[in-house]
């Protein structure tokens, strides 16, 4: 649960750091929250020039910039995942792969990003707004233990699909729509 991270709720973000995923949003949101109550771990690559931005827009926050890492060193050192989408996002893999890692997630109401929580269950709904996010994650870090119980669920949970099971599902999508082209194609020759 969360007791393996002692200190400061850590807040992941993993992906392109691109407007619109939210990250400017996000260093925003960061520079309300005092560094003692959250940190920010982005895994993903970010470059120089990009890491100087954010931190500018968050001189105070505890911003941590991992590059590339394995999923699982990321989620080991993150509590609570973030995916602040400014867009319609019809389903981000991150989310998919933070539950099934254990880790509750805070999305935005767009896309099917909504659709893959249960609120106050698996995860939380914001407005990729900075006040709403820093509020959010301020409410979060005052109940540890509701996180502790939200990942341990998570765990319990063996239901949650994996990059692998999000693949497959992918796969029979693409092998329906190629049969179903073949056919439609046929019949158009015989005509």
């Amino acid at each position: 649960g969360r007791e393996t991270n002692p200190g400061p709720l850590s807040i992941g973000f993993m992906g392109r750091a691109s407007y619109e995923k939210g990250m400017t949003q996000l260093a925003q949101a960061f520079a309300q929250l005092p560094a003692d109550v959250a940190r920010l771990v982005v895994a993903g690559k970010v470059g120089e020039a990009q890491q100087a931005e954010l931190k500018a827009l968050a001189p105070k926050a505890d911003l941590l910039f991992l590059g590339y890492v394995k999923p699982e060193d990321f989620f080991r050192q993150v509590d609570v995942v973030i995916a602040p989408s400014l867009w319609e996002e019809p389903g981000a893999l991150v989310i998919a792969e933070s539950l099934a890692a254990g880790r509750p997630v805070i999305v935005s109401p767009y896309g099917g990003s909504p659709e893959a929580i249960l609120p106050d269950v698996t995860g939380w709904i914001v407005p990729p707004e900075a006040d709403a996010i820093a509020a959010l994650i301020a409410s979060i870090a005052a109940k540890p233990e509701l996180v502790g119980r939200m990942q341990d669920r998570l765990m319990r949970e063996t239901t949650h699909r994996t990059m692998q099971d999000v693949n497959a599902a992918y796969l029979d999508v693409y092998r329906e729509a190629i049969a179903f082209e073949n056919q439609t194609s046929k019949r158009e020759t015989t005509r």
